[in-house]
């Protein structure tokens, strides 16, 4: 079937636009989520040490609980997000084999990017951290760590032993001597 597609057909580079569209789409909406999401976590990371800091602790768990289900929520849907931009780059490295057939294998990007040993991957430890999807997944998962500790310390306070106690006095500024 690919033998009898040229560049110059109307139908391939409708499936193209069509595929670039979707990948653009998703994509953005991926960005714009996540970009929610650290407002989100912001405020209510911000409002659960303002409730602690006023010594309202039940108002600091629900606080923690709503900024857990946020993350996990917002972690869904990222992975959402990421399948279907997965969907249009499945086509869009077909269309590029195409293309690439017709005007040269430099015009192989997607398939550039995919390739680890590329000249242009990553070579800073490139399989930690080396994606979107990784570093989101990072990034949820610890705000889902801090959501549980923070939802733990609102209920039981942990005590930081050996930092203030009353066997160590609190350092205090002098007064000035007249």
């Amino acid at each position: 079937m690919a033998e009898n597609i040229t560049t110059d057909d109307k139908s391939l580079r409708l499936a193209h636009e069509y595929a670039w569209d979707w990948f653009a789409y998703h994509a953005d909406q991926r960005l714009k989520s996540f970009n929610f999401f650290f407002v989100l976590e912001g405020a209510l990371t911000a409002a659960y040490l303002t409730s602690l800091g006023s010594d309202n602790r039940l108002l600091a768990v629900g606080f923690g609980f709503l900024l857990l289900i946020a993350a996990i929520m917002f972690w869904r849907l990222d992975t959402r997000n990421s399948e279907l931009i997965k969907i249009s780059e499945q086509y869009l490295m077909k269309s590029e084999s195409i293309l690439a057939a017709v005007v040269g294998q430099e015009i192989r990007l997607a398939h550039s990017a995919e390739n680890a040993d590329s000249c242009f991957s990553t070579k800073l430890l490139p399989s930690i951290l080396s994606t979107y999807r990784k570093i989101f997944r990072a990034i949820f998962v610890s705000v889902i760590l801090f959501s549980i500790f923070a939802i733990i310390h609102a209920i039981h306070p942990i005590k930081w032993g050996g930092w203030l106690t009353e066997s160590q006095p609190a350092i205090t500024a002098e007064e000035p001597k007249e």
